[in-house]
């Protein structure tokens, strides 16, 4: 486990290059507005994570993370370190 994960985060610029190749990944999703919710509104992240993890998407976002040093995406919400440790897995995430 890397207890350190937003201090290797790619930064802005790399997320910002890298989400929008999820866009619209939530349109075919039966609990896309729910996911959203989850995620504090931010469709952009819903779009990654629902590109990134499926129909799981909803159980996942809430479910301690051990790369996230135990806490879940939700939680990761809480501040921008925490949201930059979510943002450092995705990206490094395999497909």
């Amino acid at each position: 486990m890397m207890e350190n994960l937003e201090d290797h985060y790619a930064g802005d610029a790399a997320w910002n290059a890298f989400a929008p190749l999820f866009r619209g990944q939530l349109a075919d999703y039966a609990s896309a507005e729910q996911l959203k919710q989850l995620l504090g509104g931010d469709e952009e992240l819903a779009d990654v994570v629902y590109g990134s993890v499926g129909d799981s998407a909803l159980q996942w976002v809430i479910q301690p993370i051990p790369a996230l040093s135990g806490l879940s995406p939700v939680q990761c919400l809480a501040s921008d370190k925490t949201r930059n440790r979510l943002r450092e897995m995705l990206l490094r995430m395999p497909r």
